[in-house]
């Protein structure tokens, strides 16, 4: 037995449309359970901090602070009901960070316990961490994504957040909720990941994912 979809001339099986309809409610009550909105923001005096040592020079390597004065509050959502609270994340004060090691695709450091961290993501394209090779801009360029190195260090650190400077004015907040273990390529994410699995190499200490 099929139900005739006249409109379009559709043929549709019962069940499948049972199992549509189950799975669109499943879809919906999941996109409402995970809307927590978080908001982070560099205020002057460290922005200015940062915006001073930031560099356009091609050959440089990934630089890193450490947020040692921040805040944390919540803002009441009203513009539908019931209301809701969403974080807010401030940061007041940043200090460089010691270096173990660094290059122009990463940067190996660690700030104290509870205090969360911030690093560069250089405005260059480098082949590998090949320093005399680095270009300004090209494709791998002012990229404000954290890799799954950088997540997988938030969330064994337990910070609530870091923060990636991608450009002179530009600061990516992400937070530990961005990374769900053990998660598997969706969609075309699948696809692309198996087609450049070969062309990208994740890297450790807090670099990007970048050709090599």
């Amino acid at each position: 037995m099929s139900l005739n979809c006249r409109d379009k001339g559709i043929l549709v099986s019962p069940k499948l449309a049972v199992f549509a309809i189950v799975l669109g409610g499943a879809l919906t009550a999941r996109a409402t359970a995970a809307q927590v909105v978080r908001y982070g923001a560099v205020t002057s005096e460290a922005r200015t901090i940062l915006e001073n040592m930031w560099s356009d020079e091609p050959h440089q390597n990934e630089r890193a602070y450490c947020a040692s004065n921040w805040s944390a509050s919540a803002m009441a959502e009203r513009s539908s009901a019931p209301t809701r609270e969403d974080s807010v994340y401030n940061v007041t004060v940043v200090q460089r960070s010691p270096v173990r090691a660094s290059g122009p695709n990463s940067v190996d450091f660690e700030c104290p316990s509870g205090v969360p961290e911030i690093h560069t993501h250089t405005p260059t394209t480098c082949v590998g961490d090949d320093l005399a090779s680095c270009i300004v801009g090209g494709i791998n360029a002012y990229s404000c994504q954290p890799s799954r190195q950088d997540l997988e260090k938030l969330v064994r650190r337990g910070d609530p957040f870091a923060v990636v400077q991608c450009d002179l004015r530009a600061f990516r907040f992400y937070y530990p909720q961005e990374y769900v273990a053990g998660s598997a390529p969706v969609g075309a994410d699948a696809a692309g990941g198996a087609r450049n699995a070969s062309y990208q190499q994740g890297r450790s200490r807090g670099a990007r994912n970048r050709p090599r």
